[in-house]
């Protein structure tokens, strides 16, 4: 069993609400989803979370609290089964910034783009959850 944690980051800009969309590079699957990772020994799944999301985009957020999604499946890329958990989480800083090799791009968008952009259906379910949390 494979367990990754990460967030779907919004902002608010000119009264909208945005969400940021990662896409990982072509040998991880080339898939438009949010940041995420694996847990570390020792580490709470918000922690997890927070972590990755900045080490892959470099931004800081504040978890919010009651939201907590998570998506069970079947890698096929790793022959494994994997959790992957999500939470969402509040940008504080907006500036994307490239913290390893594992994202080609990022995109804010606003919600019905995102869901388009979004490649797996899994992922567009959290979406669909965390925004009508936020309304």
């Amino acid at each position: 069993m494979d367990k990754c944690c990460g967030g779907i980051i919004y902002k608010k800009e000119n009264n909208q609400i945005q969400y940021l969309l990662v896409k990982h590079q072509e040998k991880d699957g080339g898939h438009w989803n949010f940041p995420k990772g694996h847990v570390e020994e020792g580490e709470t799944e918000e922690q997890t979370a927070t972590r990755e999301i900045h080490e892959e985009v470099g931004l800081k957020v504040s978890i919010q609290p009651n939201f907590k999604e998570s998506n069970s499946y079947f890698d096929n890329v790793n022959k494994v089964d994997k959790t992957v958990i999500f939470f969402l989480c509040k940008a504080i800083t907006t500036e994307v910034q490239y913290n390893c090799d594992e994202i080609a791009d990022h995109q804010w968008l606003p919600f019905e783009k995102a869901l388009e952009q979004i490649t797996h259906d899994d992922a567009k379910k959290v979406l669909i959850k965390a925004n009508q949390y936020l309304f």
